[in-house]
This record gives structure tokens, sequence and C-alpha cells, in this order.
């Protein structure tokens, strides 16, 4: 584990070293008539949410993405080192704000931490995740322990309320190595970022020719389009194109993933922006770099903002999988009158809803449209090791119709769908 100047001995934490006081005065409550607290989620639920907040957080750290990082932080959160000094035991002091900065600026993929397969305890509201780590400087060993992170539900989910770690290089099994999916999530959300600064400061037709696969495809009302010769005949204009991820999920074998963020589009540098909305795009690794082969989005979200946390996606099952296992599904259930029913159903409880002209919405309840849509499946993509998919197709409702793209995980519970977008 490793924070603050990200170069200290005991991993980077800068850390107070002296006498600590753990004496707290707890302020007393009257007891008063009180209504039952609310249904609490199944512990099943619970116990993988709360790893995957400890899980985000390490990997943000990996990314030196400090905004994800800080936004599952309880703003008051402490931090508690226990080291040996000369064969003393001492107790070191840090914070959630100490870790924070030392994070920032640190080059990616410097400050890397695996943990083992985590012990989860939950009871209502309280959380505990203990789990031996390992941590590299780079490629480089430095030292492992013991992370013991504590969680509190809140409205805006579990936050980290607390965290004590152990630091020991006597005894460090070495056998943590970073997963494909670790190094695809990394790498693939560095391209992203890569590929919108080049919009952001060069000219935003030669950032998508350098960013497009030969067969990179999006979508319109009639069907699948090719994007590599559009924009390849596009000359660079005065306009701003600015966006950032704030999802993302990636394929156990690290070869296929999936971003999705705000973007806002400006006339001009020097003006206001003119637009909002919400990107999807699907990442294939290629030979020598993460290229874009699908990339589509809605417009007419005036509250998307391009600092909003990344969010790193748990990961999927793994197993073999085939694109047919993904629209014939959609054939079967996403039709006819119980079409928007099938989907909620089929969807994960946090599903991602895009759609023209509205709010960015997540939850099942978020999915949206009429009764009388009809669906054609047009094609789509499944990683090779079977855990993460997408498809995409045209809809028709009427005399309206568009497109529609669907990014999917499987899950012991079977597929489900992550993000779910219609637009024009």
């Amino acid at each position: 584990m490793v924070t603050m100047k990200a170069v200290g001995r005991y991993g980077g934490r800068a850390v107070t070293i002296g006498a600590v006081s753990l004496f707290t005065a707890l302020p007393l409550y009257r007891l008063t008539a009180q209504s039952p607290p609310p249904p609490q989620p199944a512990f099943a639920a619970d116990s993988a949410a709360v790893v995957d907040v400890v899980t985000t957080v390490l990997h943000a750290m990996r990314m030196g993405d400090t905004a994800s990082m800080r936004s599952r932080f309880h703003p008051s959160l402490p931090m508690r080192v226990t080291v040996y000094r000369n064969g003393v035991p001492e107790i070191a002091i840090d914070s959630g704000a100490g870790w924070v900065k030392g994070v920032a600026g640190v080059p990616v993929d410097r400050l890397n931490e695996r943990i083992g397969i985590p012990r989860v305890q939950v009871d209502g509201n309280l959380a505990q995740v203990w789990a031996y780590y390992e941590f590299r400087r780079g490629e480089e060993f430095s030292h492992c322990g013991a992370d013991q992170f504590v969680l509190g539900r809140t409205d805006d989910g579990w936050k980290i309320i607390s965290l004590s770690y152990s630091v020991r290089r006597e005894g460090c099994s070495k056998d943590l190595p970073f997963t494909p999916r670790d190094r695809g999530l990394r790498d693939m959300v560095a391209a992203e970022r890569a590929f919108a600064n080049y919009a952001h400061t060069s000219d935003i037709p030669g950032a998508f020719v350098w960013a497009l696969r030969d067969d990179a495809i999006t979508l319109d009302a009639e069907g699948v389009r090719p994007m590599k010769a559009a924009y390849r005949s596009r000359l660079p204009g005065p306009a701003w194109l600015r966006w950032a991820p704030s999802w993302a999920d990636a394929s156990a074998d690290g070869t296929m993933g999936f971003t999705t963020g705000p973007w806002a589009w400006h006339p001009a540098r020097d003006s206001a922006a003119s637009g909002h909305g919400n990107f999807m795009t699907v990442w294939v690794k290629g030979e020598d770099r993460w290229q874009v082969a699908l990339d589509i989005g809605v417009d007419g979200d005036t509250t998307a903002h391009l600092d909003e946390p990344l969010r790193m996606q748990p990961s999927g099952t793994a197993g073999r999988a085939r694109l047919s296992d993904l629209t014939d599904l959609e054939k079967a259930r996403i039709k006819g009158g119980n079409w928007l029913r099938a989907l909620r159903d089929l969807a994960a409880p946090d599903v991602r809803v895009l759609r023209d002209g509205v709010v960015r919405a997540e939850g099942r309840d978020g999915l949206t449209g009429a009764g009388s849509v009809k669906f054609t499946p047009l094609g789509g993509r499944v990683a090779t090791s079977g855990d993460i998919g997408a498809t995409w197709g045209i809809w028709v409702d009427g005399a309206k119709k568009g497109s529609y793209v669907r990014f999917w995980r499987n899950t012991p519970q079977g597929w489900r769908v992550t993000v779910d977008r219609m637009g024009a």
C-alpha cells in the first residue's frame, strides 16, 4: 500500500511517527422512539459491492485517478499503518487526503498494489474487507502486508470510512501478479484519454483516424456505417470536442473493453459548449495498441460533466460464449409488447441508460421506451474470454426509428445488460 510522497520507506505514504492516542470522545445520544430501519440489501450483493469499492480504489491509484479515489472515501477517512522500526512496533498516522495527495502526479502504473482473496464481513450498514496485499513500484517488488478496509453505507453507496494496514518485507509470497484484465483496463483507459487529448490539443479528424480500427463502425437509423474513411476525408476546423471516460469494463483476457462517459462540443475554442451528451466506445487490443471498434453516443444531456470520477466495473464470469448467445437472447426476450419488462429483467442493477435528449440514468427503472418498439440485431462482438460482449442494431417505433447499442456482462445469473443506448 502506498501514497503521500510515493517514495517513502513504507511504500510512499508520508507518515508521522510517534505516540498515538486513539481515545475518542463519543457523543451521547438521547434514546428516542425511531421507525424501524429499511430492509438491507442481500449480504451477497453487499459483499460484492464493498470489494468492488476496494478494488476500484486500488486500480484508480495505479491510474493516478485521484478523483475516482476521493469519490469512494468518507471525508473523515483516517489511516493507520503498523510497522516495525529496528524491531520496535510503531503505529504511523495518515489520512485519505494524504493518500490522494501522494498519488497525484505519480506516473501511471508506478503504484501497483494487488490484494489476495478478501475476507468480507457485513452487518447492516457496516462492512470490513481484510486481505493480504503485495505492493510493487512499477514491476519492482517493494513490500507486503494486510489491508483492513472498513466501509459504511451512505446514500451515495458504500464509502471507505477507515483504513489500516501492516507493512513488512519478510514472508511475502510475491505471487499476486497483475491479471490481463488489470492491464487491459489500465491500457484501454490510457488509450481513451490519449484519444481525447489528441482531439483536445490537435485536430478532431486526425484524432479519430489515429484511434479507429480500419473496420471501425458507428450506427444510425439506417444501420451500420464505416467510420475511418469518413474521418480521413474531413479537414480540421475551429470546433472543439472534449470528453472523458467515467465508466470502464474489460474482458478477463485483456483483449476487449468498453468505455462510456460525458462529452461536450464547442463551435470554437473560445465559445461556450453548445452540445452535451454521453458516448459509448468498444475497444479492441491490436498488435501494438488499443483501438476503437465502435463509437457512438447520445446528445441532449446538459448535466454531463467531464470531471466525473472513473468507475471500474467488476469482472464478469469467463467461459465459452458466442455472439449468437446474445443476439438469440435479444430476439427471444426483447420483443413485442413486453420488451421493456424483459430488458429490465436482463439488466444489471446499476445499468447505465443513455437516451437522446434525456439525462443519463442508472438503474433498471431508468430504462424507458414505447411499447411498440421493434428491434433488429445487426451485429456485435464477444470477448474471447466469454465474459463481456456488445450487441447493436436498429429500432423502429411507428414512424420513428434509430439505432441501439448494448454492453453485456456474463454473471453467475446469466448475461446482464450493463449499458443500454437508444438514439437516432
